[in-house]
């Protein structure tokens, strides 16, 4: 047998055995995205050097330099694309206030806005050239987002023309449109320059032309086409029909909204890779799973996660989008991962309903296939029934609670004039959210990780008011004395069901128990409502268990491959972390366990990525 034969069956039997999970994922099997900051520019600089001519070259500490000065003014839209912890990908963007191209006097481009995104620099490895349409959508996602209708500008020289030629080709399903290459007539090591103008066109709605077919599932003798949405430029071409479905599917709550998981989705999916699941008959959108896929390190290598949308923490009980066919849903996504092995290692369903339908079609799924399932407790979440009257909810609490309650309502109301104020409308409600702000600084939260204020959390909210407060979804409820802001909620309202977010208030005001009275007349406003249902969220706190007796309880479902490597996870996972975390705290250790845990992980995660940038 040659050398050839053999290293070709080598080669294999390397491929089957990763497939079946028995090795650490290879290349192209563990992709994720990352911001890039000037603390990157050395593996930049190593990657640049790999992939570019020497003429072409910046220098690390020039790249640096420029990322620096792009942090300090806010205007950094570089992003880094990773295979583990190895950078095989890297756009430097930076916004400008003004065009990179000089016009004649008088002379103005149609259409042309003030500022522009100047790309510096794109570069990926030859072995990840089939996933740079994806790159580049990501980048674009990002420009959209931060600086909307803003066009893209580049310099290249005549070689890494290619590249754009490529793009012109392939990236006109994502929303980027080539509108000017101009020679400018100078060359650069012997290269010719050219200035390279891109749009950003406006939402794509014809996702059954646009998006290539992933797969074809037929059940019960119809034909089922599943086209995975990777890009927001596509995610927001369903939005009518994305809250269509919505409104029809029995259980699904605002948190699962278009809204709210684009502002979601635009402050937390940095690292993620969008996995949304959309099934069409013909050109009928049948249904939607929205998923993300994620890298997730650990000592055995990189696991490949596919997962909903949303944080577990914000309890927002997320479910498949099929209106009534909710047991269709769960089939094609059964059929799906049994499918798509390759795509995933490990499934988890977090806040499913109590005995669900989709942990019968999972058991089956690994009874039949031989995967891994754990079915867990999960979150409890109370709720009241609004359809009564206040009265007649209030008249059934114990005697001792509405004796408190009253007691501190009465307390209050003769400190001063008290009101409760609703703010839904625009673009009042927008101010409304910068006066919660400047409450939350005065309350026990400010400077904790509780508080809205501050980073991505305040981002996110802030994305969240802009995506919803048009349409008069979220709320800010204050309550308010002598005009003095002492309270207020933050609420997402959607098919009359009332969704409570946060709550905060002036630490000066304690003693008067401002927040209970606030719940206790936000209350009675929402019974006054037409609202059918207040959701509490979450359990967590005391404050929320002592107004309902009603409770959706939920568990998280888990389905791996059975493989050594998966086999391993699960065991530690399922089995021994469990009992770990119970006798920590019996012995009344747990968290600050947890609390060395979290500082050791996040001291092995730096020291992996110091070694992959060295």
């Amino acid at each position: 047998m040659s050398i050839r034969q053999r290293s070709s069956m080598l080669s294999r039997w390397v491929s089957r055995r990763r497939i079946a999970g028995w090795l650490p994922a290879g290349p192209s099997e563990r992709l994720h995205f990352r911001l890039l900051g000037s603390s990157d520019a050395a593996s930049i600089a190593r990657l640049e050097r790999d992939l570019h001519r020497p003429q072409s070259l910046s220098g690390r500490d020039r790249i640096a330099s420029e990322l620096r000065e792009a942090e300090l003014g806010d205007s950094n839209l570089s992003l880094g694309f990773y295979d583990g912890f190895r950078l095989v990908g890297v756009i430097l963007a930076y916004v400008l206030p003004q065009s990179t191209r000089e016009k004649p006097a008088g002379e103005t481009s149609p259409g042309v806005q003030p500022g522009v995104v100047y790309l510096a620099d794109l570069a990926i490895q030859k072995g990840y050239r089939q996933h740079l349409v994806e790159f580049v959508s990501r980048f674009t996602d990002l420009a959209r987002e931060h600086c909307p209708g803003v066009a893209i500008e580049a310099h290249s020289l005549e070689p890494e023309m290619r590249l754009w030629r490529y793009l012109v080709r392939e990236s006109r399903g994502i929303g980027l449109h080539l509108t000017d290459v101009e020679p400018l007539g100078e060359e650069v090591g012997g290269l010719s320059l050219y200035w390279v103008r891109w749009e950003l066109t406006g939402t794509c709605k014809d996702l059954a032309r646009a998006l290539p077919e992933a797969g074809v599932h037929e059940i019960e003798g119809e034909r089922y086409v599943l086209r995975v949405i990777r890009c927001t430029h596509h995610w927001d071409g369903i939005r009518e029909r994305w809250d269509a479905l919505l409104a029809r599917t029995p259980g699904a709550t605002a948190l699962q909204s278009h809204a709210y998981l684009r502002a979601w989705w635009r402050c937390f999916g940095n690292a993620q890779r969008l996995w949304i699941l959309t099934f069409w008959r013909e050109s009928e959108l049948v249904g939607v799973i929205p998923m993300q896929r994620i890298c997730e390190p650990w000592l055995l290598g990189f696991d490949r996660r596919l997962c909903f949308l949303g944080s577990r923490w914000e309890v927002d009980r997320p479910t498949l989008l099929f209106g009534e066919q909710q047991r269709l849903g769960e089939r094609l996504l059964v059929e799906y991962l049994h499918s798509a092995q390759s795509d995933w290692d490990e499934f988890h369903a977090y806040e499913q309903p109590e005995g669900c339908s989709l942990v019968g079609e999972l058991a089956r799924l690994a009874g039949r296939q031989r995967y891994l399932l754990s079915v867990t407790a999960d979150s409890s979440c109370p709720f009241l029934d609004l359809t009564g009257t206040f009265a007649e909810y209030f008249g059934a609490r114990s005697r001792a609670f509405r004796k408190r309650m009253r007691a501190a309502h009465r307390k209050l109301a003769n400190a001063g004039s008290l009101d409760l104020v609703r703010t839904a409308r625009w673009p009042e409600v927008r101010e409304a959210f910068e006066s919660y702000l400047e409450l939350e600084a005065r309350s026990w939260k400010s400077g904790t990780g509780a508080a809205v204020s501050g980073g991505t959390r305040q981002g996110f909210y802030e994305a969240l008011v802009a995506e919803a407060g048009p349409s008069g979804c979220f709320h800010v409820v204050s309550l308010r004395l002598d005009g003095r802001w002492i309270a207020a909620t933050l609420a997402f309202v959607h098919e009359r069901r009332y969704y409570s977010l946060q709550i905060t208030h002036d630490a000066a005001y304690a003693a008067y128990s401002p927040g209970t009275v606030l719940e206790y007349l936000e209350l009675q406003d929402c019974f006054d409502s037409d609202l059918i249902e207040y959701d509490f969220l979450g359990g967590f706190l005391s404050n929320k268990q002592r107004w309902s007796a009603t409770w959706r309880e939920t568990e998280q479902l888990y389905i791996r491959r059975r493989t050594p490597r998966s086999l391993a996870r699960f065991v530690w996972k399922s089995r021994l972390l469990p009992r770990l975390k119970a006798g920590l705290e019996r012995l009344g250790v747990l968290d600050r366990a947890l609390r060395w845990h979290g500082r050791a992980k996040d001291a092995i995660e730096g020291w992996r990525e110091s070694v992959a940038r060295v």
